[in-house]
């Protein structure tokens, strides 16, 4: 085989890797990338506090100074990024004899795009499936901290906060429906800031697992003019309130197995908020195909570098059905 053969290999070989690439990251469903804040950095560690400033203006007296109140500091969260890699090789007989090496390509290089995706959403979403502890054994044996900013678990009955001894509760148990929507949005209700003053949350977003009949039963919620679980078939007033995003790792363990307990999981979320904090320093990249020296295979490789956490928990309420 002459040497421009092989390179024009290669090339087409890089080429169909790529294709593979970005097809396998497209199969893989938008869930968990569609209601945390992503963004781009170039730190590998972040520090993140907010400074809240949410006061109410006071009335001033002709010729009376005007009102002055300073910002309350949050509590501080710290996230560090960690690369993932996955690779893939093609054997030297295999480019020499075997017909279908860019089929092989194609094939491997959609699911290193598929793991890439998949590696950024199972962190992502087990973040809240995992979040009502304080942290989580993940499939590669690592401790991944579920914490926000306060020092508690993501979902907690009683967030604190810094200027005052009330606080907040993101934690419910109570099946979706009529009962369990009212329940969160109360709960959104009671939601404080730094200076335990009430804010103005309105989450637009229901997350739930992909069990069949919950999902049925949201978009029932999310379409329907008459009450879904109403006899008497009275008003729908959730028609057009909510979007909703469907997370398939939301009833799994660390390692993507089936996790019964957790099949009737769903929540309310302030989707892109600030504190749902996404942070990629290197977006998913398939490299140019390498030769692997000792047996002289063709290696393929991706990697990409992420954290993700949660600032302030007020953004978001998961019911553990």
């Amino acid at each position: 085989m002459s040497q421009s053969t092989t390179t024009d290999l290669g090339i087409k070989l890089t080429d169909a890797t790529r294709r593979g690439f970005k097809l396998g990251y497209k199969d893989e469903p938008v869930a968990a990338r569609a209601i945390f804040n992503v963004q781009m950095t170039d730190k590998k560690t972040e520090v993140f506090n907010s400074a809240i400033m949410d006061k109410i203006a006071t009335p001033t007296p002709d010729g009376v100074n005007y009102a002055s109140t300073s910002a309350t500091l949050g509590d501080e969260l710290t996230l560090t990024q960690a690369k993932y890699t996955q690779s893939f090789e093609i054997t030297e007989d295999q480019m020499q004899y075997d017909q279908y090496g860019i089929a092989a390509a194609l094939s491997g290089g959609r699911g290193l795009g598929s793991a890439a995706a998949n590696t950024i959403e199972l962190y992502a979403q087990q973040l809240i499936s995992q979040g009502a502890a304080a942290s989580y054994t993940d499939h590669a044996s690592n401790t991944v901290s579920t914490l926000t900013a306060d020092g508690l678990a993501l979902f907690h009955n009683s967030h604190t906060v810094n200027g005052s001894a009330s606080t907040y509760d993101n934690l419910i148990a109570t099946a979706f429906g009529q009962t369990g929507i009212e329940e969160a949005l109360e709960n959104f209700r009671g939601f404080i800031n730094q200076d335990g003053i009430r804010m103005n949350r309105r989450p637009r977003t229901i997350f739930s697992t992909g069990k069949a009949s919950l999902v049925s039963l949201i978009n029932e919620y999310l379409n329907s003019q008459g009450h879904p679980e109403d006899a008497f078939n009275g008003i729908n007033t959730y028609k057009g309130q909510f979007n909703h995003v469907m997370m398939p790792f939301l009833d799994t363990t660390s390692s993507r197995a089936a996790d019964a307990a957790k099949d009737d999981y769903w929540g309310l979320v302030m989707a892109k908020s600030e504190n749902l904090k996404l942070r990629v320093s290197q977006e998913p990249t398939v490299h140019a195909m390498q030769l692997v020296q000792r047996n002289r295979n063709n290696l393929f490789q991706v990697s990409t570098k992420f954290a993700v956490g949660v600032e302030d928990a007020s953004c978001i309420l998961l019911s553990a059905a």
